[in-house]
Parts: C-alpha cells; structure tokens; sequence
C-alpha cells in the first residue's frame, strides 16, 4: 500500500469529487492537501541527475508537481507524469523518456517534485501521476485529475531546479 500526499501549487483550480479522498485547503503557496491510499506495483533505487543545460530568463513559468509516499512496493520502478492542455483531451506523458525513479521498498517516506517548465501564463493544464512497475503495467497516485494555472518560478526554485534537476525525490522529513 502506498498513500501519496498531493500538493499541487499550480494555483489549484478545478478539482473533481473524489469520495475516498481528504482535502485540506492550506495558504495560497502551501496549496491543498490530498491523501490517497494507492496500490501499487514497484520501484528501483536510482538517483535524478542534475541538469546544467537549462537556460533562465526572467518570466519563466512554471507548474509545480509534488506527491508523497509512505511506502513503496517492491516491483514499483518510476513516475511518469501526465498532461493535458484542455478538458476533454487526452492526457500525454511529459517524462516517458526520463522517468522518476521510485525509491523503492523499504525507503521510508519520499517526497517527489516535478517542474513542468513548458507552459503558458493564464493557461490552465491538467495532471496526473502514474507509477510504473517492472511488468509494464502503471497506476494513477490520484484519485483524480487535478488542474491549475503557471505561477512565476522564484529565484529559490530556480536553484532547486539547478542543484537537483526539474524531477527528483528526496527524503520527507
């Protein structure tokens, strides 16, 4: 069993019901809170390389993906997120290529941050997150698809994003 902590601080916009979830609403840049039991299949232990090609300039936009595990099954391997553009349409993998790798079993509880950095200002998108196991299969860490609109990325998550890369896990206090 894996619960995933969910914060979105893309500027929480539309939000589907979803029964089996609890939703705690936090200040503006603390976003909202979802904890989700979630079962799932598998993980390996790998590192995310930073990545010193990024280029910034002033009035990039982002969107900011967090979750939180508590545990990790054995077959669990990575993260891929997902997005869509518009209601209606089709969610396309925006890491299939680079996936974040998952801690594994035994781990402890994990953090995982994701930065989507190619994205227009006043545009809402929509996510989701899918865990992938050895076997090929993958499962949705949301109860729901979530939405929201590009905030200005800071100075501070300029540096995050520099020292470990636009996707990484580190360990939840």
């Amino acid at each position: 069993m894996m619960v995933a902590l969910i914060a979105w601080t893309a500027g929480c916009g539309r939000r589907e019901a979803a029964p089996s979830a609890t939703t705690t609403a936090g200040a503006p840049e603390r976003a909202a809170f979802t904890t989700v039991p979630v079962s799932v299949a598998a993980a390996t232990d790998a590192s995310v390389a930073s990545s010193d090609t990024l280029v910034w300039g002033t009035g990039q936009w982002r969107n900011k993906i967090r979750w939180e595990t508590v545990s990790e099954k054995p077959r669990a391997k990575a993260f891929i997120v997902y997005r869509s553009d518009a209601p209606m349409m089709p969610l396309g993998p925006l890491n299939a290529n680079n996936p974040l790798p998952a801690a594994g079993p035994g781990a402890g509880r994990q953090q995982y941050t994701y930065y989507d950095l190619d994205v227009k200002p006043e545009h809402t998108y929509i996510y989701d997150v899918r865990i992938t196991s050895d076997d090929g299969s993958s499962t949705s860490v949301l109860p729901y698809q979530v939405s929201g609109k590009p905030k200005p990325l800071t100075e501070a998550e300029q540096r995050e994003i520099q020292d470990k890369g636009p996707a990484f896990r580190q360990s939840a206090p």
